[in-house]
């Protein structure tokens, strides 16, 4: 174990039973929290935070925030891949809202450099120098002097995606204006629309009634992850959310879509999980995937002492019953039961073990369906 840098144990410790206090205890239950702000930046407390889902069955809980505008949600346990709606509520100016999710964030990349160039050809260069010698010696007596032919290799590449998981038809970047996460980046805007104002070409944003609306000759249509969306979504949408926004203007790119794309449109993709764990879609309401736990998957066996089990349907399975957790009495005794499968034949039974002082057994044994 030194050799792989564990060198913190301090033996006096550990045989006086007096080890090192931890530091950070490790989680009994997963926790989803985040913070309710206004446009402004300011937090709101006592807003009603709302977290509900459908997958694995329906499950519906809320909380109120606190002075910071912080809230959590505690002891929850959930899979990969469990989408969760979140929705923050408040008495007055609902559409000045912003919920904003604690995410997790990605280990940064360290560069390491090699400093010490010189002293490692210098330790390798007595090697080097003997497969040269090797190499000469079997050139003299004839001995890697034949020829090997490769077989053909073809190296094949794809070129990078302007905008990655892009679901325009006309395939990612093929617009006729393309703006990336990138170019989004270097403008200092919170409201994608605030982003865009003047620098999509032949699009205009004209304010009406309190919402905006595309206008070129005519409505543009909105498309969010493939979605033909009402216009007023635009409003709702973060530049730090967006992959990519494509432009459409022409028949040359909107006549796949149609008659809604009479007028050109705009197709904007968000990011993903990989990137943004969550997606906003209306003020105080977003979607957000956090990661779960694996929950493993139970071996098949079917239940034929219940009604509901279908007798007709022969069981032709290879591998019968199988189970990793038989706990043995005091006495060491055990039992299960399981049913057969319908082919007839030779059954092979394999037990294996451990005891608690680290034990191994194992029996392999077989009988006879007939």
């Amino acid at each position: 174990m030194l050799t792989q840098g564990y060198r913190r144990f301090e033996w006096k410790q550990v045989l006086n039973n007096d080890p090192s206090s931890i530091s950070y205890q490790p989680e009994k239950a997963l926790e989803i929290s985040g913070t309710v702000k206004t446009n402004g930046g300011k937090s709101v407390a006592g807003a009603k935070v709302t977290l509900f889902t459908k997958s694995g069955g329906p499950f519906l809980i809320d909380t109120l925030t606190g002075i910071n505008g912080k809230f959590i949600f505690k002891n929850l346990a959930f899979g990969d891949s469990t989408k969760f709606v979140v929705q923050a509520k408040v008495a007055k100016g609902q559409d000045h809202i912003v919920l904003e999710m604690d995410t997790t964030t990605a280990l940064p990349v360290v560069n390491t450099k090699t400093t010490k160039v010189e002293s490692f050809l210098s330790d390798t260069s007595a090697y080097l120098l003997n497969q040269r010698r090797f190499y000469e010696e079997q050139q003299k007596y004839g001995i890697n002097k034949h020829t090997i032919v490769l077989k053909e290799v073809k190296i094949k590449g794809e070129r990078e995606l302007p905008i990655p998981h892009s679901e325009n038809l006309n395939g990612s970047g093929n617009a006729d204006q393309v703006l990336t996460s990138k170019d989004l980046e270097k403008m200092t805007c919170g409201r994608l629309i605030d982003c865009l104002q003047g620098i999509l070409l032949h699009v205009s944003f004209k304010k009406s009634n309190g919402s905006f609306s595309t206008y070129s000759m005519g409505n543009k249509a909105l498309v969010i992850d493939g979605t033909f969306v009402d216009s007023e979504m635009i409003n709702y949408l973060h530049a730090e959310d967006i992959e990519g926004i494509e432009v459409i203007n022409g028949p040359h790119y909107g006549a796949i879509y149609g008659a809604k794309m009479y007028y050109g449109g705009l197709i904007i993709t968000t990011k993903r999980a990989h990137k943004s764990e969550y997606q906003r879609y209306a003020p105080g309401v977003i979607t957000y995937i956090p990661k779960g736990y694996y929950k493993a998957r139970e071996f098949y066996s079917p239940q034929y002492d219940n009604p509901k089990t279908n007798q007709k349907i022969p069981d032709l399975r290879s591998t019968i019953y199988w189970q990793p957790n038989i706990i043995t009495d005091k006495d060491g005794k055990a039992s299960f039961e399981y049913f057969n499968a319908d082919s007839k034949g030779t059954y092979r039974v394999v037990l294996e073990g451990i005891d608690a002082d680290g034990n191994l057994g194992r029996q392999v044994f077989k009988y006879k369906v007939e």
